[in-house]
């Protein structure tokens, strides 16, 4: 259609992206007609699986899977999409390289890796490796890395081997698993959805959650489901991931510590931090996932700045 000159859009313009949409190198050529179809397809049954009633003879969708899609994947799948139209997520790809991988099948997440279409290196997991706190000094040693050609196709075959480009347990398990674990404990902490990370080291998991002004106060409950939280969150694991479950057995892992934080020092303090420390970055070169070690200690700092209390 036209935009309306007296901002009668029931969400008027930025002034940025008006002065954007009126100049010349962007404008289209208006087309109410079409306006007028779209705005009676939304007015019917709002956007629920819109894409088939905004284009009719589509077939297919294709995309560029990458590790943080799957967080978006369901409201996008229940609400947007129209479930009769195969996905194809023709590649995997990552900041690093675009190319790393290939679905298996449509609407998949079973992927087939292409090892000659990005350089790889492997470390080593040894069965008896054992950790104390003797060996925190170690943190800045990085373990020998191994290239393709130099590993044993039998260890490979035991999973000895772990490749740098990924972790024993993924990002997005760890989110399914505390999801349902939270779900439990949500009134407790704030009237949304609490936010949470996980940092991941050699020696324990720390879960972290941000707590209201409010509830500060009440910390003996909170210590009660701090304890609740870190055994749920160790069961799981270890149902989950076979690898961690050995660690855990082994004693080469501790159990899970719980961080109670200041609020916001999760959703955008730590991101905040981190850019201001690194010289040269974007904030879309940051990961989603952190983890931390001795090289890290100006971020451990600004964590324990921020903590409330923990619970072991």
């Amino acid at each position: 259609g036209t935009i309306p000159t007296d901002e009668s859009l029931s969400s008027p313009l930025p002034i940025d992206v008006r002065l954007v949409l009126q100049s010349s190198e962007y404008r289209l050529k208006p087309n109410p007609n079409r306006a007028q179809e779209l705005t009676e397809i939304v007015s019917k049954n709002g956007f629920h699986h819109i894409s088939t009633r905004l284009w009719p003879n589509l077939k297919c969708g294709i995309c560029i899977l990458s590790q943080n899609l799957k967080q978006f994947e369901l409201k996008f799948l229940s609400t947007y999409w129209d479930p009769i139209v195969p996905i194809f997520p023709f590649v995997y790809g990552m900041s690093e390289h675009y190319h790393i991988a290939v679905p298996l099948t449509t609407n998949s997440y079973q992927f087939i890796p292409l090892p000659r279409s990005v350089y790889y290196e492997f470390i080593e997991v040894k069965n008896d490796d054992r950790h104390d706190d003797d060996d925190d000094d170690d943190d800045d040693q990085s373990p020998e890395s191994l290239e393709l050609d130099q590993i044993d196709a039998k260890k490979q075959e035991r999973g000895q081997y772990l490749s740098i480009v990924t972790e024993h347990v993924t990002e997005m398990k760890l989110r399914e698993i505390i999801d349902s674990i939270l779900l439990e404990y949500t009134e407790e902490f704030t009237s949304s959805t609490p936010q949470y990370t996980v940092f991941i080291d050699k020696l324990s998991y720390v879960l972290a959650i941000e707590v209201d002004d409010d509830k500060k106060e009440n910390e003996d409950r909170l210590q009660q489901i701090g304890k609740e939280l870190c055994l749920k969150f160790d069961q799981k694991l270890q149902e989950s991931n076979e690898e961690y479950k050995r660690y855990r057995t082994n004693q080469n892992i501790s159990s899970p510590i719980l961080l109670w934080l200041k609020y916001n020092t999760l959703t955008t303090g730590t991101r905040e931090y981190r850019l201001k420390k690194s010289k040269g970055s974007g904030a879309n070169q940051l990961k989603s996932q952190l983890i931390l070690n001795n090289r890290s200690k100006h971020v451990i700092k600004f964590i324990k700045e921020n903590k409330v209390f923990e619970t072991r």
